[in-house]
């Protein structure tokens, strides 16, 4: 086993944990003609893939973290350092919901407030920010000095 394998793997093993956990929680609040609706993670992840069916390119757009996210382990189990510029574009677009006031609720177009943050989008955007720091570490911070 190559030396930094233990590494690589302990960053990906953490990133993980946190995104698989952050799917067990509620993702964020809206307002929705005065009446507080709650989207988990896990709903948002599923209906993520289809969102621009319903008229939903925007909230594609920042789905599209997710497989950046994914691609970022692969091309970082594969020793390319490609992983990252795609975990920099995967923490650009989770990030950017920051932003967002208001979401897509429903395929008429109609839109609701945006009223809370919750664990689950933390949890999210923390695994996909721990992947990415980890990758910059391990490709441009772990560098070992050759005699």
């Amino acid at each position: 086993m190559p030396p930094n394998r233990p590494l690589k793997l302990a960053i990906i093993f953490a990133s993980l944990m946190l995104y698989i956990l952050s799917f067990t929680q509620d993702a964020f609040v809206v307002n929705d003609m005065n009446v507080e609706k709650v989207f988990s993670s896990l709903e948002i992840l599923a209906m993520g893939t289809f969102a621009f069916l319903g008229g939903g390119l925007l909230e594609q757009l920042i789905w599209n973290a997710n497989p950046l996210y994914l691609l970022t382990i692969v091309f970082f189990l594969m020793d390319k350092p490609l992983a990252v510029k795609t975990g920099l574009g995967a923490i650009v677009l989770a990030a950017l919901f920051l932003t967002w006031n208001e979401i897509l609720v429903a395929e008429s177009g109609r839109t609701a407030q945006i009223t809370s943050l919750e664990l689950g989008y933390w949890l999210w955007l923390g695994s996909i920010v721990s992947l990415c720091v980890g990758v910059l570490w391990y490709f441009y911070g772990n560098r070992t000095v050759v005699e």
